[in-house]
């Protein structure tokens, strides 16, 4: 879905041209995006709060994150499919993030969804939504 990084779904030809706000404006018009918001309260919540913004000791914050932000769309599903154990050595909180957050039902496309849904949250941030 990525506008500017050629991601896991539709990309859209001139899209750095675009300001910020049209970008954003794009992801959360988009059914994918719904849907991934919808798989992200059902998953990642609890411990990275609706926003992205983290809980201290659970989750980090990934609005903005360096990681994210530089992580393609492929890489940040991938992470999420396997997670990060405890003895990670780039394990920053302490606690493991589980694989598909600890929830097995999500599928590869639920997966690309809460891609999308952290897209949007970076897109509202840069925009200043």
């Amino acid at each position: 879905w990525s506008l500017s990084r050629g991601g896991t779904g539709a990309a859209y030809a001139g899209a750095a041209a675009m300001s910020p706000r049209v970008q954003a404006e794009m992801i959360l018009a988009s059914e994918e995006y719904e849907r991934g918001r919808q798989h992200f309260l059902n998953t990642c919540i609890g411990c990275h709060q609706e926003n992205g913004r983290g809980l201290p000791g659970l989750g980090l914050n990934i609005v903005p994150s360096n990681f994210v932000a530089s992580a393609s769309d492929e890489e940040l599903a991938r992470f999420i499919r396997s997670g990060r154990p405890v003895g990670d050595p780039n394990n920053q909180t302490g606690v493991d993030m589980p694989p598909r957050g600890g929830n097995p039902a999500l599928q590869p496309e639920h997966i690309k969804d809460i891609v999308v849904y952290i897209r949007g949250l970076e897109a509202k941030a840069a925009a200043g939504m």
